[in-house]
């Protein structure tokens, strides 16, 4: 019977909303007669479980599927809440294995999420549009990045800039809490347009306690 024995160890955010970004990490599989490094000497080969025709945009080949990936450690992201079941393959050229897990990532919009009513913060600069249920709704005109950034940063608070809209960072934004903590976009269009003076930092990260902290769908300059 095969005897590779594929050993898996999963790191993501505590609160495992979506996106979720998840390192997945086989490097301690075991086989015999491969004592020193069996990372070098077997086949890994993901499947992430998620949407199948998804394919990376830049690279030298872009039909590669975003949902695949090989080596002993790869990482994936979840871009929207649902059940996952990923699936490893090992081979050493003789036999294969498969070991599967499921992961769950839920959704930001959902009522049981830390992002509830006033926890988010939709920011515009003239008409704020379509925004959740209960939403904190603040107008930013001039589209002031920064301090809007350092007023509502915050464990469990999800601040998102209205696509379409442009905003100015004139000063670093620093960023020390714990998560779950969103910086992104609502409603549709292009992506919300933030430019940056060359001499300060757009986000700034403080200190050890940083974790959990999605950024995304933001156009920096």
């Amino acid at each position: 019977s095969p005897s590779i024995s594929p050993q898996v160890s999963l790191t993501y955010g505590a609160s495992k909303l979506a996106p979720l970004g998840v390192v997945f990490d086989a490097s301690n599989t075991t086989a015999p007669g491969i004592t020193v490094h069996p990372f070098h000497e077997l086949l890994y080969s993901w499947n992430f479980g998620d949407n199948d025709t998804f394919t990376w945009t830049y690279g030298r080949d872009n039909t590669l599927k975003m949902n695949r990936a090989w080596g002993p450690i790869a990482g994936h992201t979840y871009k929207s809440p649902g059940t996952f079941t990923w699936t490893l393959t090992v081979t050493d050229g003789y036999i294969s294995v498969s070991i599967s897990g499921t992961i769950v990532v839920a959704d930001p919009d959902d009522a049981s999420s830390p992002y509830t009513g006033t926890n988010t913060v939709c920011v515009y600069n003239t008409v704020p549009g379509t925004t959740p249920a209960g939403a904190n709704v603040v107008q930013s005109n001039p589209g002031d990045f920064d301090s809007i950034i350092s007023t509502y940063a915050g464990t469990n608070t999800r601040i998102l800039f209205k696509r379409g809209d442009s905003f100015t960072v004139s000063a670093t934004s620093n960023i020390s809490v714990a998560g779950p903590m969103t910086i992104g976009a609502y409603e549709t269009g292009a992506a919300p347009a933030i430019t940056v003076n060359a001499s300060v930092s757009a986000i700034q990260f403080n200190n050890s306690n940083v974790s959990d902290i999605r950024v995304m769908d933001l156009a920096f300059t």
